[in-house]
């Protein structure tokens, strides 16, 4: 990955930021390469991104291939490391600064880590429903979900009498010998046939 950016460091200064900033994407380091040519460091996504469509570096523009880069100096890794960092949910809640050495291990257990949220309600975790209670929730859910039940089977129910008794009106129309009235009952039982449809397809699209 690219670097990491700057203005998750909080308290950086100057000299820290100029000394691990990555020349290529201008945020602190992450895992760090070296040249051999100029001993400039950059971030190992970014530099191996330059060099797949360049041969030179990109500082001092010497030649340069990826199997010439080597890890930067355990010293300026372990100062990189003891930086302080904001966890990578800090926008949806986390407040917490650990190092950036510990960062991997804190994401891994944080709360805010969807993937360790219990399976519970969606709404639970956020910062405007502090006092939401799941259970209450839905119960309030179900009822609603049974009024509306209790609503589609009664116009469910209601829509098969209209159509019975259409039925019954083309039986009647086709007994009695009326060839056009039973064709025109016949398309008026078509039509009230899709409509009933469609009233029950947008009672469960609803």
């Amino acid at each position: 990955m690219p670097g990491y950016d700057v203005s998750r460091f909080p308290n950086l200064s100057e000299k820290e930021k100029s000394e691990y900033t990555c020349s290529i994407c201008r945020d602190i380091f992450c895992c760090p390469m070296t040249t051999p040519c100029c001993l400039q460091t950059f971030c190992e996504d970014c530099i191996t991104g330059w060099l797949q469509n360049n041969n030179t570096c990109p500082y001092d523009r010497e030649r340069l291939t990826l199997d010439k880069l080597s890890r930067a100096p355990r010293v300026l890794v372990n100062m990189i490391g003891n930086l302080n960092i904001q966890c990578d949910f800090w926008d949806i809640g986390c407040r917490d600064v650990v190092k950036l050495e510990d960062l991997i291990q804190h994401n891994a257990i944080c709360e805010h880590n969807e993937a360790n949220r219990p399976k519970t309600c969606d709404v639970c975790y956020s910062d405007k429903t502090r006092d939401h209670d799941c259970v209450e929730a839905l119960l309030e859910a179900k009822c609603i979900a049974n009024d509306e039940i209790d609503l589609l089977k009664r116009n469910v129910k209601q829509l098969k009498i209209e159509n019975d008794n259409f039925l019954i009106t083309i039986q009647n129309m086709s007994s009695g010998g009326s060839e056009s009235n039973f064709g025109t009952e016949l398309r008026k039982l078509q039509v009230h046939t899709c409509y009933i449809r469609y009233q029950v397809t947008s009672q469960f699209d609803d």
